[in-house]
């Protein structure tokens, strides 16, 4: 049975969810386009992400691993920043996304396309 991108949705934010409450790592959803927030009897116009933004960003402490010796320290800062687009078994890309994609890995991020909850722990480990 195929799993709507919803449903990935769901169970890649538990899994986030449950590694950020152990300090493994900051994660934000992302929304792009516009939304509109009520407040009471006031309206407001939010501005979200741009087309093609991923749907997740994960932040992680790393370890830099040189010659079987382990280097942190706190003059040392490392992070790193992992991009997560959700589909569906045979869900592809837009054009937007696709440009998403190659900026941000210029910008040495790393970039996943997540088709189920799965393979999430393989690749934030």
């Amino acid at each position: 049975m195929s799993l709507s991108e919803a449903e990935v949705k769901r169970a890649v934010a538990d899994r986030l969810e449950i590694g950020q409450a152990q300090g493994h790592w900051l994660y934000h959803r992302l929304n792009a386009g516009d939304f509109i927030i009520v407040e009471g009897e006031r309206r407001r116009r939010v501005k979200g992400q741009g087309k093609g933004c991923a749907d997740f960003v994960v932040i992680q402490p790393w370890v830099m691993k040189f010659q079987k010796r382990t280097i942190i320290s706190p003059d040392y800062h490392t992070t790193r920043v992992t991009y997560l687009e959700l589909k569906t078994a045979k869900g592809r890309q837009s054009l937007d996304q696709v440009d998403f994609e190659v900026m941000v890995k210029r910008m040495n991020c790393r970039y996943f396309i997540i088709r189920d909850a799965d393979n999430l722990e393989e690749i934030l480990k």
